[in-house]
């Protein structure tokens, strides 16, 4: 081999070498520029971290979404008038709030706190109850998208032995 095929072959090799060393790099840059574009999140009350993989839920919207691995959220539902929302998350206490159209204009931080022992939590659910007679222009009419259950809630529950 002359000595320009060998610069050649030294070339080819060098970018070839030079393409997969940085190929990490330069990807990562590109998905670092798209991320988190919404800034809605859960937390935790007391530590301040994200809470990953809770379930944000609007039932009168019939929209659900869960949080990241860092606590955040995107939610593109559409609010008409007031909702209510709700967060859950096994071992923790469930919240919820009333948002309208414009509560996710700015981002929104919502802490949650851990459940403990001694709270009583029956039923995570929301439930209609009620004979399902009402009028359109009932107050809250628009929350009654689902069908009552009924005029009352039943739920069999144990409790261990807690000492108080």
């Amino acid at each position: 081999m002359n000595n320009i095929d060998m610069k050649k072959i030294f070339i080819i090799f060098l970018i070839i070498f030079a393409t997969e060393c940085f190929a990490d790099t330069i990807e990562g840059r590109v998905s670092e520029q798209g991320e988190k574009i919404q800034q809605h999140r859960i937390i935790d009350k007391q530590t301040g971290l994200g809470i990953d993989n809770a379930q944000i839920a609007l039932p009168k919207e019939n929209y659900y979404t869960r949080t990241d691995q860092d606590g955040y959220f995107d939610l593109d539902a559409n609010i008409n008038g007031t909702s209510i929302m709700s967060v859950k998350k096994d071992k923790y206490k469930p919240y919820s709030m009333t948002v309208n159209k414009h509560s996710f204009d700015k981002p929104i931080e919502v802490s949650i706190e851990k459940s403990n022992p001694h709270d009583t939590i029956i039923d995570l659910n929301l439930y209609h109850l009620g004979d399902g007679s009402y009028s359109d222009n009932s107050a809250n009419a628009g929350e009654f998208m689902s069908g009552a259950i009924g005029p009352f809630y039943n739920k069999k529950f144990n409790l261990k032995n807690i000492n108080i």
